[in-house]
């Protein structure tokens, strides 16, 4: 019989490629998902303090438009709390 020595088959590297570009596509899958959300974060809370900032910009926009002349308190209600306060 022959006994002549066979080279082992030489492994194919193509497995290992495959598996390694795979693990580096979810990677940068995963890294754009995340940076993606935090852009999103970051634009809510811009129009949250947006939207904080000309609330409070209107609020005192009202205040200052405010006639106090035109106020009318009736002169038995300031009678009563003069009294009340003179009690204590």
């Amino acid at each position: 019989m022959n006994n002549i020595p066979q080279k082992p088959a030489e492994q194919n590297g193509v497995g290992p490629v495959i598996g390694s570009v795979i693990v580096i596509v979810v990677v940068v899958i995963g890294g754009f998902y995340f940076w993606g959300n935090k852009i999103v974060k970051d634009k809510q809370t811009a129009e949250i303090q947006n939207q904080a900032m000309s609330a409070s910009h209107d609020m005192n926009a009202d205040e200052i438009n405010i006639d106090v002349s035109k106020l009318e308190v009736p002169e038995e209600n300031l009678n009563n709390l003069e009294n009340e306060v003179s009690d204590l």
